[in-house]
């Protein structure tokens, strides 16, 4: 792990001790020697290699698959640090962007980007480059313009960056005018108008103005959804407007999204300070969800005072029921009922799905690390248990892993209470899974 103080350690090398790691290392890392060629180019120099890239991206038809796609991606981030570094004219940059834009289309159609990577090149990174410029661009005018010109040919959603940050650099008096002329093209051109209203609902919410927010989002459909009347109620709660708020909610039905529809009347009463009625919801969020995060709304709403007894109160229905949930068995572990949820899962040790192992590995190791090591026992077996019966090579070293700390945990437990102990456990599983010799032998080191 680096140190805080990399920056002032590197300075302290000198330049040439730099250079010279930097040149060797140029030679054996294809994005270093990118950075080092970038470095030493005077900014005609860049440019042209941005051109000479842009060309490339335009008549290129290779594939790139869900593997490969971080590769195009950094391709892509290479020539926007080329056009930074060619440090143009503001107009010329955002020129310049532009082009690098129009290629998304043809870009995304060559690619499957379905970890993102590609996708947020155009939305994250090139977005901030143009802002960059455009800040320094005095004809406003001319950027809103340019920006109107590139969110109308978005065929992809890639360029709601553009909008998101066009507070850092452009006046609120042509922002407004941009949304206004969105939503002009919008009523003019039914066949764009979700994707327009959609960008002047985004730069209502950059302004935070919930009215030409509300505008927006009315214009977009026909015959608006109950979403929609939770989004404005969103937007007005992020202005401070709760009253305006409430009458949108009020518009809509709970039982269409119960949990928007609580969260957002939960902020509306916060906001009011309408102690009873913000009790009321928090008391509804949390027996329907239990979870740390609904138990902080609710003692917000009534008191920190309370967490024991509500605590005690919620432990004991947990415990009393005879239906197993994995909620109810997170909330103990987050809320440090480590005794209880131990309890809990021994007795629905036959319920637990191993394959859940974002779910069960952090209980596993809470209890582990919390002193209860046979609740982290019935945990870690079904973690294992699962790898074994899905006979997925790749993920013997987890298994294996997990039976190490089972040898571990099961020198620590004296009372076993009706689970089977280690030793006949391991048996059997040796017995059940004998043939897997590939996870023997990494247990055994082999």
């Amino acid at each position: 792990m680096l140190p805080d103080d990399l920056q002032e350690r590197l300075r302290a090398l000198g330049a040439d001790r730099l250079a010279e790691e930097l040149a060797r290392l140029a030679y054996r890392n294809d994005e270093v020697y990118a950075a080092v060629e970038r470095l030493i180019s005077s900014p005609e120099e860049n440019r042209e290699r941005f051109l000479n890239r842009l060309g490339r991206l335009r008549r290129s038809r290779k594939f790139y698959d869900w593997r490969t796609a971080p590769e195009l991606a950094g391709e892509l981030e290479g020539m926007l640090e080329d056009l930074r570094a060619a440090r143009p004219e503001p107009k010329e940059g955002l020129e310049l962007l532009a082009r690098f834009y129009a290629c998304d289309g043809r870009t995304l159609e060559r690619c499957d980007d379905s970890g993102g990577w590609v996708g947020s090149v155009f939305s994250e990174a090139a977005a901030k480059l143009f802002a960059e410029f455009a800040q320094r661009c005095e004809d406003k005018a001319w950027v809103a313009d340019l920006v109107f010109q590139l969110f109308l040919e978005d065929d992809y959603g890639v360029r709601y960056g553009l909008l998101t940050r066009a507070t850092s650099y452009l006046p609120e008096e042509e922002i407004r005018k941009l949304a206004t002329r969105l939503l002009e093209w919008a009523r003019e051109n039914p066949e764009q108008a979700f994707h327009c209203c959609g960008g002047a609902e985004t730069l209502a919410r950059a302004l935070k103005d919930p009215r030409l927010f509300e505008r927006a989002a009315l214009a977009a459909q026909d015959s608006p959804s109950p979403g929609i009347f939770l989004q404005i109620a969103e937007v007005y709660l992020e202005a401070g407007e709760p009253e305006e708020a409430l009458e949108w909610l009020q518009r809509t039905q709970p039982r269409w999204d119960e949990n928007t529809y609580d969260s957002l009347l939960y902020r509306a009463y916060e906001q009011l300070g309408e102690r009873e009625k913000l009790a009321e919801v928090a008391w509804r969020m949390f027996t329907r969800n239990r979870s740390l995060d609904t138990l902080e709304a609710l003692l917000r709403a009534i008191g920190e005072d309370q967490r024991e007894a509500v605590l005690e109160e919620q432990v004991k229905e947990i415990l009393n029921s005879t239906k197993f949930s994995y909620k109810d068995a997170s909330f103990l572990v987050q809320v440090g009922r480590l005794a209880e949820a131990e309890e809990y899962l021994l007795r629905h040790r036959d319920k637990l799905n191993g394959d859940l192992y974002s779910t069960l590995l952090p209980w596993a190791k809470a209890l582990e690390q919390g002193g209860y090591p046979l609740g982290a026992t019935v945990v870690y077996r079904a973690l294992l248990e699962s790898i074994l019966d899905r006979a997925i090579t790749k993920y013997y070293h987890h298994g294996v892993r997990y039976l190490k700390k089972l040898e571990t945990l099961a020198e620590g437990i004296r009372d076993w209470k009706g689970v089977t102990p280690h030793g006949e456990y391991f048996a059997g599983l040796r017995e059940a899974h004998k043939r897997k010799r590939s996870f023997w032998g990494k247990y055994e080191g082999r």
